[in-house]
């Protein structure tokens, strides 16, 4: 339980730090995008390859295709609300 919460807490605050990151000029702008475009694509790819692999061993939940989805929804939506 103590290994959960120290893992929590450690996440919030990466995830507080990034939230609030904001480039100083255009490079570091770039950089930032690239970035999260790579993030992104890694989880995504990380993802889909766990489904792929739990639907070969027939194991499938559906907390990966949850979460896969959510990913796809929040850049999506992350995406056209910007505009």
């Amino acid at each position: 339980m103590m290994a959960i919460a120290l893992f929590v807490a450690a996440f919030s605050l990466f995830a507080v730090l990034i939230w609030k990151e904001n480039p100083r000029d255009e490079r570091e702008a770039h950089l930032l995008l690239s970035s999260d475009r790579f993030g992104f694509l890694a989880g995504a790819v990380i993802l889909a390859g766990a489904l792929v692999v739990q639907s070969l061993r027939h194991e499938s939940t559906s907390l990966l295709a949850l979460v896969l989805g959510a990913m796809i929804l929040a850049k999506l939506l992350g995406k056209y609300l910007q505009k």
